[in-house]
């Protein structure tokens, strides 16, 4: 599967998402309508040296950490595939939109392995995302609602997995604002 088929798919799976959204009270359909109307597509690339590789089931806080550490860093959150199944993640992108992405250098190490990953998603404020987590009581939480299936069974109690269980996705209750730095009461 090429890559643009990839981003066919990605778009695919958020439309079904997005209709089969049940909850009322957002201004998005869920976190495949604000990735929908608001995401870019991007591309899997090696990781570079200066940036040692993620802990699993952590990439939520792994990237926010990572641009809260280091200048120029964006934090992205959204959805990645490659070509198998849509699952959420976050990554970063440099200042000339280049992703990097600890989490996949766990399960990629060639340009080749890299390079079959598409992604589609949403910078928000590193601080958002954490004052999230806080806010949960968790280490790392997405701030979308989970789409596609859990494809790391192994990760952490308290982690992304809360997603399946929560309702409240204030970041779905805002229109989107990528300077937003605190989420709505």
């Amino acid at each position: 599967m090429r890559l643009a088929s990839h981003d066919t798919f990605i778009l695919g799976e958020l439309e079904a998402h997005r209709e089969a959204w049940a909850h009322t009270g957002f201004v998005y359909r869920s976190g495949a309508d604000l990735l929908l109307q608001h995401g870019e597509h991007y591309r899997g690339c090696p990781l570079p040296p200066s940036v040692a590789p993620g802990r699993p089931g952590l990439c939520f806080r792994d990237a926010a950490e990572l641009a809260l550490e280091r200048e120029g860093l964006r934090y992205v959150e959204g959805v990645i595939t490659d070509g198998i199944g849509v699952v959420n993640h976050a990554w970063l992108i440099d200042p000339d939109g280049t992703v990097i992405d600890p989490a996949l250098a766990t399960v990629a190490d060639t340009p080749e392995e890299f390079s079959r990953f598409a992604y589609l998603g949403a910078i928000f404020r590193p601080e958002l995302v954490l004052e999230y987590a806080a806010r949960l009581g968790v280490h790392s939480a997405p701030l979308l609602d989970r789409i596609g299936p859990d494809l790391q069974p192994e990760m952490p109690a308290g982690t992304a997995g809360l997603a399946d269980y929560r309702s409240d996705w204030p970041i779905l209750r805002v229109p989107y604002d990528p300077t937003r730095a605190t989420l709505a009461p």
